[in-house]
């Protein structure tokens, strides 16, 4: 994925809510919003955080999960 692309999706991504952009120096930082629930039909009643919890590693409570 190129940095134009991974941008063109961050910003989708916050215009949709799902995350805040903070100006860091010359980047960017994401903050996830955890409030935010997804806009797919099946998946309108999940928030994100939902998500998140269930996929974070147990002991990184706080933290972000790493890939």
């Amino acid at each position: 994925i190129s940095t134009a692309r991974a941008r063109r999706i961050m910003n989708d991504l916050a215009s949709k809510g799902f995350v805040t952009p903070q100006k860091s120096g010359r980047s960017l930082t994401y903050t996830v919003n955890p409030d935010a629930h997804f806009i797919h039909p099946p998946m309108t009643h999940v928030r994100v955080g939902n998500v998140v919890e269930a996929i974070r590693q147990p002991g990184r409570k706080g933290q972000q999960p790493r890939s």
